[in-house]
């Protein structure tokens, strides 16, 4: 029975556990209506709580608001909470510059986050963590048929041909389920018959306006006619023998990137991952390539890299010697210099500022620490002795002469276990810093003195001479915050 499979599917990819919050996109579709009834079947033997969602995109408004309705009434029938949103998704593809498919996806997705948001919320009566919340799809053996032959049409790889998966998150970080993944169209429409479900039917799926309308109207029944009597069954097997594959090399990346890490700086809005450049290159490029795109989603780049970046990035990484860069969608840039692979997220438009404070005791100033400069609040600082820069330096109540600055001509730091003064030009070639990065890099200075270099490459070092010590009883802390602009 179809009930039985999807149980079997929900099992064996771990897709919901006792205790799950399952966020249902109904459409009002049969394949949507088919999950519904089965999930509904399941939920009290498989202790998890049932709730619907339904977008109205406003692409048909007379008969996506009957849509709407329906869902409600089903929502009603089966006494199971339903949420509804209608969105304007054709102005939205507009003024966003995307396609209607991909604005009717965002809107879900945000949708969906909405309602996960609120179930996380404290105080909230049913209050799941994040990793609870499910958020369950009707995705079947067709979609994923015609997916897996788009992108063979566009030039996929192996990663590519595997095709949907059972799980995954979504752009927005939702955890996203698909229990009817192997089950065909046909199935699903007589199960639909069967139970008297009623679905509503979507007349655009039967218009060849879109890409994937087209793959499924035209293409696959020309082959079907002329090649293969069941080029979805094929296209399903050839997707799951490429996810071996995609499994088996994506687990061989996984280890490479510990090998070849040297450091990875996610804690504040420009992020990076730094490699050892001449062990990268050691590996096979199939590796070197889901390295680098591990990296990158590490960093926040979740859109799909152009297998042409893929291949500029593989050929200036074995470039010994001579800086490259190569600039990626969205301010993402991988630079090669000194040794090292470094992927990194660039923040535009971010006003930095810093914040000066003054404490008469430590304690006073590890409280505030404590309460308001935690890891989730991403602000960098520095404390240094109040009493020290004061005996060196004249400063104003204001603190005015401490400033927030990229690198001046003759800029200086002392150093712990260095004589004397290090100039900042040649400290950033001993770091290896890129020459092209030295201007970006932020310092807290007092005239020509740097107290602090806030930057991750530079191990954010700090002036030793006006460090704490056992006789420091006034502190001046320094917080660096950025604002999007």
């Amino acid at each position: 029975m179809l009930k039985d499979i999807i149980k079997k599917n929900i099992e064996k990819h771990s897709l919901i556990d006792s205790g799950d919050l399952v966020i249902l996109g109904l459409s009002g579709g049969p394949d949507s209506m088919c999950l519904m009834d089965v999930l509904y079947n399941l939920k009290d033997r498989m202790k998890f709580e049932l709730v619907f969602a339904h977008v109205s995109h406003n692409f048909r408004i007379a008969e996506g608001r009957k849509d709407m309705e329906f869902v409600r009434s089903i929502g009603e029938k089966y006494n199971v909470k339903t949420f509804v949103k209608e969105v304007d998704c054709p102005k939205m593809a507009l003024d966003m510059k995307i396609s209607g498919e991909e604005a009717g996806r965002l809107a879900r997705y945000e949708f969906f986050n909405e309602i996960e948001n609120l179930y996380t919320e404290k105080g909230c009566e049913n209050s799941y963590r994040r990793e609870q919340i499910k958020v369950a799809v009707a995705h079947n053996m067709w979609d994923q048929s015609e997916t897996i032959l788009f992108r063979i049409l566009r030039g996929s790889g192996v990663d590519g041909i595997a095709g949907i998966e059972y799980k995954s998150k979504n752009a927005v970080g939702s955890n996203v389920i698909r229990p009817m993944l192997n089950i065909s169209r046909n199935r699903i429409e007589e199960y639909c018959e069967e139970k008297r479900l009623n679905p509503r039917m979507d007349e655009t799926n039967q218009k060849d306006v879109y890409t994937r309308n087209k793959i499924r109207l035209k293409l696959i029944p020309c082959i079907n006619e002329m090649f293969n009597t069941d080029v979805n069954k094929t296209l399903f097997s050839l997707g799951e023998n490429a996810k071996i594959d995609k499994e088996y090399m994506w687990a061989e990346a996984d280890k490479a990137y510990g090998r070849v890490l040297l450091e990875e700086n996610l804690k504040y809005a420009e992020k990076s991952v730094v490699f050892i450049q001449r062990e990268l290159w050691n590996y096979h490029s199939a590796i070197v390539h889901r390295v680098l795109l591990k990296a990158f989603r590490k960093i926040g780049l979740n859109k799909d890299v152009l297998r042409g970046h893929i291949a500029q990035a593989l050929e200036i990484i074995k470039i010994e010697n001579r800086p490259k860069e190569l600039t990626l969608p969205d301010g993402f840039t991988l630079e090669v210099a000194y040794g090292r692979v470094t992927c990194i997220k660039r923040v535009k438009n971010e006003k930095k500022f810093l914040k000066k404070r003054e404490f008469s005791s430590l304690e006073k100033c590890e409280d505030y620490i404590k309460n308001n400069l935690s890891e989730k609040h991403k602000v960098q600082y520095a404390v240094f002795d109040f009493e020290k820069l004061k005996q060196k330096y004249a400063i104003s109540e204001d603190f005015r002469e401490i400033e927030l600055r990229n690198r001046k001509s003759g800029d200086y730091i002392r150093l712990n276990g260095i004589a004397g003064r290090k100039k900042l030009q040649d400290f950033l070639v001993d770091m290896k810093v890129p020459r092209q990065e030295r201007d970006r890099i932020d310092l807290v200075c007092i005239a020509d003195e740097i107290l602090w270099i806030a930057d991750d490459r530079c191990r954010r070092r700090k002036n030793c001479e006006f460090t704490l010590d056992n006789s420091t009883k006034h502190i001046i802390l320094l917080e660096i915050q950025g604002i999007l602009c």
